[in-house]
């Protein structure tokens, strides 16, 4: 057996992967790059420029790139008021476009798809909601134009003089057009950009979502504890109503952990339904319909009344594990669609890897606390248990009974019936001893042929009770050849003041009731109230 690593990669992005939005608004520097390009050779690419404003276009593209270049300077040199200094920069691009195209004819002007250029990056760059205040803000730009021009702050554009009835008359021919035109482009944008960014918002959620769920499952210890939390998980990504997770166990698929399931979720699913069978034969999520009582009776058991169900296979190296089983919400919003159905995938994926991973520890704790011989707990066991509970004898004031059991002529018993006699003699004893004590006794094997039992929350007379029933059970035990056992008995505090000590007395009672005879239970006479 191995463990499988469940690897860091499946995690959410770390912060350092992000990229922040004045890193992304950053890039619009070479877009303005582009633009005074673009307007300086406007004269050699034929577009119309009024005379007697080419130098300023000029010296306003000149400063407008200086100015790009000194407010980016500032933002990575200094890191304050990033954002406030990068919204400044995207107003004064709308003053220059709108410079720009004023000088090259207005509305009609052929520099006006740098207009459309800068809104797509803006939107694509920064987000939906800003690209829709730069089509405010250069609409209103365009607006502010025509009515300077209107009352006379502003020289018309284009030869010759023109009335203020021309100017309108102009700009209902021509502006009406455009501001349609840009609006169009920009809504059209901003839809989908929202949309790009609805989707990016939820893989981001649905990775942290993984991330949480790796990060709880690397904490979980037991396999309960593992299914429980994946099961949590998936409800609170993706608002599924009922959630089960059904691990393999002695060849049946029990419910491991739940929510909102039928109270049959207890139970086991002996018989495979259609959908589980199809899951694991090909290895991929199976969407089940409406479950009836003959192709998935176990499904419909668990979820009565269910619509749709997504059945996803666990699988680690080939190994069936178990399924997961989510219903589709009642809301349309989260249904299983193309989004949830491969984030369920890798969730389950993840959480199989965890829970092989999980049981592997829980059969290492099981290997290094249990006897293999009679599958009782060993020394170690009886050691951690013996030193708890007298701990919690200390804090309430309870006693604490130790019984030593030895099996009397064991030796002889080997040499003349063989080993797996006296190993299945050690079997039948041990699960005698587990049957007939207390349910929160603590039945070990303390070496060789000799058995402990500690029996906390006892007082002697009760303890001696027990330890007559135990010697008088395995007195009777349908063996090939008839056993006994000597039994000590020792008392915490009255008899020892410490788990050594106690052991030591169970050890001479029991010294003493093979002195005696043998097949007798004998109480330790240590009294620490004469010492």
């Amino acid at each position: 057996m191995k463990l499988v690593t469940t690897g860091a990669s499946t995690a959410g992005p770390s912060p350092s992967e992000l990229v922040s939005l004045s890193e992304r608004l950053s890039h619009m520097l070479a877009v303005r790059a582009g633009f005074v390009a673009v307007v300086a050779s406007a004269g050699f690419l034929g577009v119309r420029v009024d005379p007697s404003l080419r130098g300023q276009l000029i010296l306003l593209s000149g400063l407008y790139l200086l100015l790009s270049f000194a407010v980016e300077a500032l933002r990575r040199t200094t890191g304050a008021r990033g954002l406030f200094l990068i919204g400044v920069t995207l107003l004064i691009d709308g003053v220059y476009l709108a410079w720009a195209m004023y000088v090259t004819g207005g509305p009609s002007s052929a520099l006006s798809f740098l207009l459309y250029l800068h809104l797509i990056a803006v939107t694509l760059l920064a987000s939906f909601r800003t690209g829709l205040k730069i089509a405010l803000w250069h609409s209103l730009l365009l607006f502010v134009g025509f009515y300077a021009q209107l009352a006379g702050f502003l020289e018309p554009t284009g030869a010759g003089e023109k009335t203020p009835a021309e100017i309108v008359a102009e700009f209902k021919n021509t502006s009406v057009y455009y501001v349609l035109a840009f609006w169009i482009v920009a809504l059209a944008t901003v839809m989908f950009s929202s949309l790009n960014e609805r989707e990016l918002r939820r893989r981001g959620l649905d990775l942290a979502a993984h991330s949480d769920m790796a990060t709880r499952l690397d904490n979980a210890t037991e396999t309960t504890g593992a299914a429980r939390c994946l099961v949590e998980s998936l409800i609170e990504a993706f608002r599924f109503e009922r959630v089960a997770v059904l691990l393999t166990r002695d060849g049946e698929l029990t419910v491991t952990a739940h929510e909102g399931c039928a109270e049959v979720a207890q139970g086991s699913l002996r018989q495979l339904d259609s959908s589980v069978v199809k899951a694991w034969t090909d290895r991929a999520s199976v969407i089940c319909t409406k479950p009836g009582e003959s192709s998935d009776p176990g499904l419909a058991s668990l979820f009565p009344g269910a619509r749709r169900l997504l059945v996803v296979p666990m699988l680690v190296e080939g190994e069936r594990i178990g399924i997961v089983v989510a219903e589709e919400s009642s809301s349309r919003r989260y249904k299983i669609d193309s989004r949830v159905r491969p984030m369920v995938e890798q969730f389950a994926t993840h959480s199989a890897l965890a829970i092989s991973n999980v049981r592997l520890l829980e059969q290492v704790q099981v290997m290094a606390e249990t006897d293999p011989l009679t599958g009782i707990p060993n020394r170690l066991m009886f050691d951690r248990t013996l030193h708890k509970e007298l701990s919690r004898s200390d804090r309430n004031g309870e006693t604490v009974g130790l019984l030593l059991i030895d099996i009397d002529h064991f030796k002889a018993l080997n040499d003349t019936y063989g080993h797996q006699v006296g190993d299945e003699v050690l079997r039948e004893l041990a699960l005698a001893l587990r049957q007939h004590s207390r349910v929160f006794d603590t039945v070990a094997r303390y070496g060789g042929e000799e058995f402990a039992v500690i029996i906390p929350a006892a007082d002697l007379t009760e303890c001696q009770e027990i330890a007559e029933r135990l010697r008088l059970e395995i007195e009777q035990l349908p063996l090939q050849s008839s056993v006994t056992a000597s039994i000590g008995l020792a008392m915490y505090p009255s008899n020892a003041d410490g788990m050594d000590a106690l052991v030591r007395a169970a050890d001479e009672a029991l010294y003493e009731s093979k002195k005696d005879g043998r097949n007798r239970v004998t109480n330790s006479t240590t009294d620490l109230a004469l010492i």
